[in-house]
């Protein structure tokens, strides 16, 4: 799968550009993997190791969810966040993956609950659908999780997720951070979310913004990665363009 496409909003150097394509790339394996999720196999390929021992399917309620997706169920309070008025927590603290990604979390807005070290449960809001996608990214960007436990994040189980996790032993050339969030699209039953990423290269003092979107869905009482719903192009933003994962901001 290609790497994202870049778009510039405003013009830019040569040097500028370079610097976005580096910081880009390790978003594009980010994106691969959440793309992934979702892709049509065919019906004879043979299965991979994670499907093959993958526990039988459980029954689905009305949403299409299986009933094992969400081990507890989530009651998280409102946080008052609407489409006009994105009220960030005041809370907000930093997780990071095996492979340095850093993301927000709330105890607030979400994640509230865990299971095997995967956190859901996140606030019926626009806030909260944010922390959420946020929660799918950096998640996807650990290797320490396996496709079961990483399920919980997803709108349809039924179908192993074989998508490989990333290398631990890859390094990255540059440092990432989920700084902030647009919200492109709202209902009380599907979201799109664009996620803004601060990407430094290494022995850079310069950085890039750049924002993906995703889409998840309310299903069993909680926001849950729809399939084959992250684009596979990443937008370079200006700071203005964006809210903050800031509380108060």
């Amino acid at each position: 799968m290609a790497l994202p496409k870049i778009h510039d909003k405003t013009k830019r150097t040569a040097a500028w550009t370079v610097i976005g394509l580096i910081g880009l790339m390790a978003i594009g394996l980010i994106i691969m993997n959440l793309t992934g999720f979702g892709e049509e196999e065919p019906a004879d390929q043979a299965q991979s190791p994670a499907s093959a021992t993958a526990a039988p399917s459980t029954p689905s309620d009305s949403s299409g969810v299986s009933n094992a997706s969400t081990p507890t169920t989530c009651d998280v309070p409102d946080d008052g966040s609407t489409v006009t008025n994105l009220r960030v927590p005041e809370d907000v603290g930093q997780s990071s993956s095996d492979l340095g990604l850093v993301y927000p979390f709330s105890d607030a807005v979400g994640p509230t609950e865990s299971k095997d070290g995967v956190g859901y449960c996140f606030a019926h809001s626009p806030v909260g659908a944010a922390f959420a996608a946020s929660n799918v990214v950096g998640i996807y960007d650990d290797s320490r999780f396996t496709p079961d436990q990483r399920g919980i994040l997803l709108d349809d189980i039924d179908r192993a997720d074989s998508e490989p996790a990333a290398d631990p032993d890859d390094p990255r050339s540059s440092e990432q951070k989920i700084v902030g969030f647009t919200v492109e699209s709202y209902t009380d039953e599907k979201a799109t979310i664009g996620l803004v990423t601060q990407v430094t290269p290494n022995g850079q003092t310069e950085s890039v913004l750049a924002k993906s979107t995703g889409t998840l869905v309310w299903a069993a009482g909680d926001w849950k990665l729809a399939k084959n719903s992250f684009s596979e192009e990443a937008t370079e933003v200006a700071p203005g363009d964006f809210t903050l994962f800031e509380g108060g901001k």
